[in-house]
């Protein structure tokens, strides 16, 4: 399931149905025009939040100060909805669809699109760099404001990926490779967020494109060391 659907799937749930809905709100949501197409009715708390999230990851002002408070409740619940997705989808072996859920979890904790620049999640000035990566290993002349940023980021490499005796968990070995351990997550979007910088490992069948487990890793180590349980589903 692609990311514009999986939104829609998040939007219709029963956490987001108190979403209010005021008089005329339907005749401003048909003037906007988010990235993804909407074609069932405007006058739904569904419709609203799915608008809402667009201009959200789009980084667009809302309509007026009630959309902007009706925003920060949808944010709230849709990455507790978007959690949950992605454990439902881990549970039932679908990796494409976990992908996208984790997917949207950044999305709502960075303020982008997905195939958006992630350093637009750390500062609105332009850059020849399109991925992090890049700036952390470039030999070029940094300017001020990256040089200082990207000390915070943490880079792993995995050293080793061993299937365990009993064949039911599968041993992962992970060695930093740069920046500063126990950093917390910075975004311009949220305030007061105080989440660690955390791996997602997902063990996934290249032919078949099941998924087989998923773990967290917090980044608080210099290295890690751990298994991860084949039927942690």
């Amino acid at each position: 399931m692609s990311i514009d659907l999986l939104l829609k799937s998040i939007c219709n749930s029963a956490d987001l149905s108190e979403v209010p809905i005021r008089f005329g709100e339907d005749k401003i949501l048909s003037e906007m025009t988010p990235r993804y197409e909407y074609h069932e009715p405007l006058t739904s708390s569904a419709a609203k939040a799915f608008f809402i999230l667009n201009y959200y990851f789009s980084n667009r002002r809302m309509p007026n100060q009630d959309f902007e408070a009706d925003k920060a409740v949808i944010l709230k619940q849709t990455l507790k909805i978007a959690k949950c997705f992605s454990e439902i989808c881990c549970v039932k072996g679908l990796a494409n669809e976990t992908l996208n859920c984790l997917g949207i979890v950044q999305m709502i904790n960075f303020g982008l699109w997905n195939d958006s620049n992630p350093l637009l999640v750390l500062t609105n000035e332009a850059f020849d760099f399109k991925y992090i990566h890049e700036v952390m290993f470039t030999k070029q002349r940094l300017p001020k404001i990256l040089n200082e940023l990207r000390n915070n980021f943490c880079l792993y490499k995995k050293t080793q990926i061993l299937l365990d005796r009993t064949r039911t968990a599968i041993r992962i070995e992970l060695e930093k490779v740069s920046g500063t351990t126990g950093s917390q997550i910075f975004n311009k979007n949220w305030e007061n967020q105080n989440t660690m910088q955390a791996l997602h490992v997902l063990v996934v069948g290249i032919k078949s494109g099941k998924l087989y487990c998923h773990d967290r890793v917090v980044c608080d180590k210099e290295n890690f060391e751990g298994f991860v349980s084949l039927f942690s589903r």
